[in-house]
């Protein structure tokens, strides 16, 4: 049986996950004023691995790259990951969470808005800077993405 400490120090690491990946969502809004590219790539470790629907990224400085390139297509729109499903076991260097994205997004030309949904599968990394991703994979619903 895990003591009150290990306890408490779990429920401190989902939480602090939690946190790590709401940064993720509000530094991922590009064509919002709080998008920060380099501020998201330090939300991983350096050997990481960002899987966009198959789309494989595997540096800091490759996913620096992919939101400038996103934020050129002028899409406008606010990331929410909802039902957080956080595994960490009590001292652990690891851990796994599992996430619904919702994707309210104007597309750009003037086309109408629509919602993309989704799911996240993450992998986390205990740092000496705190938790961070080492490998995010998303894929949208079929029935939710932009056509």
């Amino acid at each position: 049986m895990a003591t009150i400490e290990q306890r408490v120090q779990r429920l401190e690491d989902i939480q602090e996950i939690i946190r790590l990946k709401s940064l993720y969502n509000l530094y991922a809004n590009m064509g919002e004023a709080n998008s920060d590219a380099e501020a998201f790539a330090a939300l991983f470790v350096e050997d990481c691995q960002w899987d966009l629907s198959g789309n494989m990224i595997t540096s800091r400085d490759g996913i620096i790259a992919r939101l400038k390139e996103i934020e050129g297509l002028h899409y406008v729109g606010v990331h929410m990951s909802v039902n957080p499903r956080i595994d960490v076991e009590p001292g652990a260097d690891e851990a796994y969470g599992e996430w619904e994205l919702i994707f309210p997004v104007h597309p750009p030309g003037g086309k109408p808005m629509t919602t993309v949904c989704g799911y996240y599968w993450d992998h986390f990394r205990r740092t000496p800077e705190g938790w961070r991703f080492s490998s995010v994979r998303y894929r949208a619903s079929p029935n939710f993405a932009i056509r």
